[in-house]
């Protein structure tokens, strides 16, 4: 009994040792789990706003505006000649078709086109001969100047005449052909720089007399492109050998479309013109929404008739359709024109415009108005088309 009553009681004595034990590790457990560093979480800055340090592009120029100047005066030569020329102004062409052609022809001889063709972005300005004047759009490749741009100012590349040829082919390549007689000719195959300021001379030819054969047309190469001693090699070919030579390296001829200076308009025109706003013209379908009654008349029945708007800004006494032929240039440059009414208003009311169906003829003006101003005179106008964007203008002239 006793050693049972000593076994009970070291049980007794096991079983509070072992509890106290399983409180003390639960203790710790508790208290180092309460002491373990919570994880430091990095929270990233929101990032900084880019500054964007590059300067503004600077706005694409008006080529059209840069090249005006001279657009204006190429203009007057062919209308009125010039008595001062000479070679490296782009001159000499535009003169020979203002000394062998009346104002209206040579006008319509001749176009222009505002164009890259070197590829550096920025265009050249090519005048040029027109193929054909009747036909529509205008085009050409027989270059009379090509300008391009140096340090903002318009920069002569060449000048071509009928002696001194410049055409432009689809192989990207510029061929000057000229000649110093019936029987001395130079064949110059050209690139343009990617600048636009000078030609590159890829091959240089020339035919002429053979020495031992005078009577016979030899073709020779200068290996180096006109520069030097110009020491020509002898080709053996004949005259259609040559030229299938020739053609091998430029392919077919490239035609620019171009703007006829019959339909450029002069800044200082155009600057007059504004200062008469009291008839608008536009075209019909751009404006007819905005009247609510208008009077309407076809002046023709061409498959390429358009509709004209015209419209004035006060009542207009004995207003005039007009029918216009030109008949000449006088001897101060001024055109002589026929002009017939073929269709009248008693007075032009700016609530009620007239809208004509009509047909432009090639590029001298068809049709114009004719009115009664303020004081009484008689107003006319052509109507044509603006050179720098293809717009409608009237342009004021006089009759006989």
């Amino acid at each position: 009994m006793k050693h049972k009553l000593h076994f009970i009681a070291i049980l007794a004595l096991l079983m509070t040792l072992f509890v106290s034990s399983c409180n003390s590790s639960k203790s710790l457990t508790t208290l180092e789990s309460s002491q373990i560093a919570t994880p430091e979480v990095l929270i990233s800055a929101s990032p900084s706003p880019e500054i964007n340090n590059m300067p503004e592009p600077e706005p694409t120029p008006d080529y059209f505006e840069v090249y005006r100047e001279k657009l204006d005066y190429f203009h007057n030569i062919l209308s009125n000649g010039i008595e001062n020329w000479d070679y490296g102004k782009g001159e000499v062409g535009l003169m020979e078709v203002a000394n062998f052609n009346p104002e209206n022809v040579a006008l319509a001889s001749v176009g222009y086109t505002i164009k890259d063709i070197s590829g550096d972005g920025i265009p050249e300005l090519l005048i040029t001969n027109i193929y054909d004047p009747g036909s529509y759009p205008a085009k050409g490749s027989s270059i009379l100047a090509l300008f391009t741009i140096s340090d903002g100012t318009p920069t002569l590349t060449f000048e071509g005449w009928s002696r001194n040829l410049y055409l432009f082919h689809d192989k990207g390549k510029i061929f000057n052909s000229g000649s110093n007689g019936a029987d001395h000719h130079v064949y110059i195959i050209n690139e343009l720089s990617l600048d636009g300021k000078h030609l590159e001379c890829i091959n240089y030819y020339i035919s002429q007399p053979k020495e031992n054969d005078p009577e016979t047309v030899g073709y020779f190469k200068d290996p180096e492109c006109g520069i030097g001693q110009h020491v020509y090699d002898e080709l053996d070919l004949d005259f259609d050998s040559f030229k299938q030579l020739i053609q091998d390296q430029l392919g077919n001829v490239k035609e620019f479309e171009l703007t006829l200076f019959s339909n450029y308009t002069p800044s200082s025109q155009e600057a007059s013109e504004s200062t008469h706003p009291v008839v608008k013209i536009q075209w019909a379908e751009e404006a007819l929404a905005n009247f609510a009654s208008y009077d309407t008349f076809t002046a023709d029945e061409s498959e390429h008739q358009v509709e004209l708007l015209l419209s004035s800004t006060q009542p207009l006494n004995n207003f005039n359709f007009l029918r216009v032929s030109i008949d000449g240039v006088d001897e101060d440059g001024e055109l002589i024109t026929t002009t017939e009414s073929i269709y009248t208003i008693d007075t032009l009311m700016p609530d009620h415009p007239l809208v004509v169906t009509m047909s432009f003829y090639g590029d001298l003006p068809s049709y114009g108005i004719s009115y009664e101003d303020e004081n009484g005179e008689t107003r006319n106008f052509y109507i044509t088309l603006s050179g720098k964007d293809g717009s409608l203008l009237l342009v004021e002239f006089n009759t006989p």
